[in-house]
């Protein structure tokens, strides 16, 4: 009597174990959760490296960029055509071979501390150069200061970071005041003649396993100053 009762409640759909089949297919359907799960967070996780790389090549790339364009403005500040230093005598220098303007490097007189005529003027230039990281070398944008003084130094200092940026190229075009290209900026009227600047850098910013993502920074700098010689 017992075991018919037994019976009974199997047969009318009452509590049982799973069988092999169940516990396979179970299997298989937590698997394929797991899986989706895990290539969903993957796919987040790589976004997340592409928008955390792209935020910093563009907040790097930035300011680097506007420190360039804001020295630039004050070429031709507080520059004395009279001094005895070639190089110091223009907004853009004009009387030094070894530093006048090219595609690739840019130099030019200003007052940096701003005390004016009376004190040192400082001869500015923007140029590649490389450090070491990890034995390897990367190009970084340099910016070198001298005074006009008789016997000053140069003092060279990168302004890009060269752990996690990497700068490909930095180039200069120069305009004149109508706008027309100053295409051979070689002789002291041509480079005299220059009122505006364009500045381009192309830099590659670290992503992680997405490697180098590259960016492109330009402004066009219009110079403040007059022309010391037109004053």
């Amino acid at each position: 009597m017992e075991h018919t009762r037994v019976r009974r409640v199997v047969q009318n759909g009452g509590e049982r174990g799973m069988t092999l089949v169940e516990v396979l297919a179970a299997l298989a359907i937590g698997s394929l959760v797991v899986a989706t799960i895990y290539l969903a967070l993957g796919t987040a996780i790589r976004a997340r490296l592409l928008v955390e790389s792209t935020v910093h090549n563009q907040q790097h790339g930035r300011l680097v960029i506007q420190w360039v364009a804001d020295r630039l403005r004050q070429a031709g500040y507080a520059v004395s055509p009279a001094s005895t230093i070639p190089r110091c005598r223009d907004a853009i220098v004009a009387e030094d071979g070894a530093l006048t303007p090219t595609a690739t490097r840019l130099y030019f007189n200003t007052d940096l501390d701003g005390l004016g005529v009376g004190n040192p003027t400082q001869t500015i230039g923007f140029r590649l150069g490389t450090e070491t990281v990890g034995g390897n070398a990367v190009n970084v944008v340099q910016e070198s200061v001298t005074d006009c003084a008789g016997g000053a130094s140069e003092r060279v200092a990168s302004v890009t970071d060269p752990t996690s940026v990497a700068i490909d190229s930095l180039t200069f075009e120069y305009y004149d005041s109508s706008g027309a290209v100053v295409v051979n900026p070689t002789t002291p009227a041509a480079i005299q003649s220059i009122r505006m600047v364009r500045v381009t850098m192309v830099e590659r910013a670290a992503a992680g396993a997405l490697g180098m993502r590259e960016q492109t920074w330009t402004v066009l700098v219009n110079l403040r100053n007059p022309d010391p010689r037109t004053l």
